[in-house]
């Protein structure tokens, strides 16, 4: 299917599939993301071409749970206001049960994700994963594969604003992706490139960062948690600073047995750093790890 000038809502089980969709104009009040996923399960979102609209293609939980979707092989740039792919989970029908909530177990596989929200500082990440309120919950997803470039706010952004222990930001995994020369991200905070955020006002746990390939980034990866522990592990962090930053000390990240730029590891000459406290290091990787 070929389409320009398409908006497209997947309010049921189905698949989006190789359409090109380019600087849509939509009424005011219409989400204009081009592919608006609510309230659906096992539906797919391949191939397609999203570019110069607001943003880019949306998983939220407005009039249902999310879940087990596909968002796969999409080319998604130049979209100035928004993340190029964003999960989020909001509360906008507030007397729905919380059984109907969520944005839980998707999967975002092989999309480049590139210089979207450009439009004002801070406008949109490659892929955002985001809750701010009781009883959401955006957790379980897997990031795997994309490529996320000069975006707006890092490659990958994930932010729980509100401190709720009834939220749900855990268990993400972001796994071998290559992101390189995004923003820095003001809700951390970070004012220089930064590869992957996250935020977390109340204990974010079961977070794992693994196979992921950084360049052009001052800081790699940026914590800021209330508590729990962040894994982060086998990971090409060749930024051109920081390699880990730890902005929180109630919070722990396991930085285990990732390549560091150089053979020496840490903080020698050549080697990316460790910035902040309870940063486990070592033992450090002497090579780049790969995929098999």
């Amino acid at each position: 299917m070929y389409c320009k000038s398409c908006h497209h809502h997947l309010a049921e089980t189905g698949i989006i599939e190789a359409v090109d969709v380019n600087a849509v104009s939509f009424p005011l009040g219409v989400d204009d993301r081009v592919a608006a996923v609510s309230g659906v399960d096992h539906s797919i979102v391949a191939n397609n071409i999203v570019e110069n609209n607001s943003g880019g293609v949306l998983l939220s939980d407005d009039t249902g749970r999310t879940d087990y979707n596909l968002i796969t092989g999409n080319v998604v740039r130049n979209n100035p206001f928004d993340c190029g792919i964003t999960l989020a989970s909001h509360a906008l029908y507030s007397k729905a049960p919380t059984s109907l909530r969520g944005v839980d177990n998707n999967t975002v596989s092989g999309n480049d994700s590139s210089s979207n929200g450009l439009g004002e500082a801070g406008a949109g990440a490659g892929v955002g994963l985001f809750i701010s309120g009781p009883g959401l919950e955006t957790s379980g997803n897997v990031v795997i594969g994309n490529r996320l470039t000069g975006n707006g706010l890092p490659g990958v952004a994930m932010h729980q604003h509100t401190p709720d222990p009834t939220q749900n930001l855990g268990d993400n995994l972001i796994v071998g992706n290559y992101i390189a020369g995004n923003a820095g991200d003001d809700d951390i905070p970070t004012t220089v490139p930064t590869g992957i955020s996250l935020l977390g006002t109340s204990a974010v746990g079961g977070t794992v960062i693994t196979l992921n390939e950084f360049a052009r980034e001052e800081i790699d990866i940026a914590i800021n948690n209330a508590g729990g522990t962040v894994d982060v592990h086998f990971n090409s962090l060749k930024g051109n600073g920081t390699g880990v930053a730890n902005l929180n000390p109630t919070s722990g990240v396991n930085a285990t047995e990732n390549w560091w730029g150089c053979a020496k590891g840490p903080g020698t000459p050549g080697c990316t750093s460790v910035s902040g406290s309870n940063v486990v290091s070592t033992p450090f990787l002497m090579s780049p790890a790969t995929a098999k």
